[in-house]
């Protein structure tokens, strides 16, 4: 069924102002990058993230091979440039939650993110976009030190205090001694 032509361009505008809502709103940061590698777009929690107030500026940052931005492995190790999300990603390289240490040079600011990274393919199975999304773990990396902390604590004391600790399951089997 062919509709009318007239109200293509209405609907194609419509949907277009819906997919720029989203990506303007949602809480991740999405880049995205064109076949070329080129970046394309950034949306506002990307910039927030990296602390960048101009989209141009963030483009013409993020591309430049020196970068103000340092990233490291979560133990802390450096992240070799090929190995960086932005990197991967232009490569064609799908990856799930790859966890860095992010630090903007100049200003000192720094967290932990989760990038993701997904390619577009047209139907020749030809890549045309790249989409690298990422959100900030802080927190939770923090919660989990300080869960790691307080168990390493628990199990000082105990060992120290030469107890015993048991637990039995509902049939009174010891379950932990």
């Amino acid at each position: 069924m062919i509709e009318n032509s007239e109200l293509i361009p209405a609907k194609l505008k419509a949907k277009f102002d819906r997919l720029q809502l989203a990506f303007n709103n949602v809480s991740e940061g999405v880049i995205v990058i064109n076949a070329e590698g080129s970046i394309i777009d950034i949306n506002p929690a990307a910039l927030t993230m990296y602390s960048f107030e101009d989209v141009n500026l963030a483009i013409k940052t993020l591309s430049e091979s020196a970068a103000p931005i340092e990233s490291t492995y979560i133990d802390g190790n450096a992240v070799a440039l090929r190995d960086l999300p932005l990197n991967r990603i232009r490569r064609g390289e799908q990856f799930y939650n790859f966890e860095l240490l992010v630090r903007r040079i100049h200003t000192g600011y720094t967290f932990f993110a989760n990038y993701n990274g997904t390619c577009v393919y047209d139907d020749q199975h030809k890549m045309i976009l790249a989409v690298l999304t990422f959100h900030n773990i802080t927190r939770q990396k923090q919660f989990e030190e300080a869960l790691q902390n307080s168990e390493h604590q628990f199990r000082m004391v105990t060992e120290a205090a030469h107890i015993g600790i048991w637990q039995w399951d509902i049939n009174g089997h010891v379950i932990l001694d």
